[in-house]
């Protein structure tokens, strides 16, 4: 079974800091759960002046097993990205998605390897180099509805803060909530 959970990076901590982390353990210890950030941001000001897409963020995808993609690949507007490919997955007819994760020159890909599975790879983008930085197979349709409910979850408490999030992000996550309930008919 797989999990997808979002930490963010507290507004006081320094991002010189974070970008001389080595490890994930190190790194963990910079980032702050969605569900705590709250407390950590309002403490900080008045007003949220930010927009979701602002938002340095780890997406941490893990299996039962092991770590599928850690806070080493932290970054802005990591849900927009994954949503992104996630929409041109869906257009596809759930064949094949690609897109840019980050700011940084990196490239996400889901490809449909049969009826019932999903590739997921992570690599540095193909115009610099070839190199993948993680890629696993998964059910399709648990990483799927993990991936929903996280990008759900994640919204929610952005709204929930007062943080912007764009009415295009949140119709296409509402439409493709939808399209995954008549796909897999099973509710969300």
């Amino acid at each position: 079974m797989v999990s997808i959970q979002t930490f963010l990076i507290p507004p006081q901590q320094s991002l010189p800091e974070v970008y001389s982390c080595m490890g994930t353990e190190e790194l963990r210890e910079l980032f702050v759960a969605v569900e705590h950030f709250e407390s950590l941001y309002v403490g900080q000001s008045d007003e949220i002046p930010m927009k979701s897409n602002e938002l340095n963020i780890a997406v941490i995808v893990q299996d039962t097993h092991q770590l599928l993609i850690g806070f080493e690949q932290w970054g802005l507007d990591l849900w927009g990205c994954y949503l992104s490919v996630l929409k041109i997955y869906i257009e596809s007819g759930f064949e094949y998605g690609e897109g840019i994760y980050g700011i940084d020159p990196k490239l996400i890909c889901f490809k449909k390897i049969d009826n019932r599975l999903i590739e997921v790879t992570l690599k540095y983008d193909p115009l610099h180099v070839e190199k993948t930085i993680s890629q696993f197979i998964l059910e399709e349709r648990d990483f799927l509805q993990q991936l929903i409910t996280g990008a759900s979850n994640f919204y929610a408490y952005m709204n929930s803060y007062n943080i912007h999030t764009s009415k295009k992000t949140l119709n296409f996550l509402s439409q493709t909530i939808e399209l995954l309930k008549q796909t897999y008919s099973k509710e969300l």
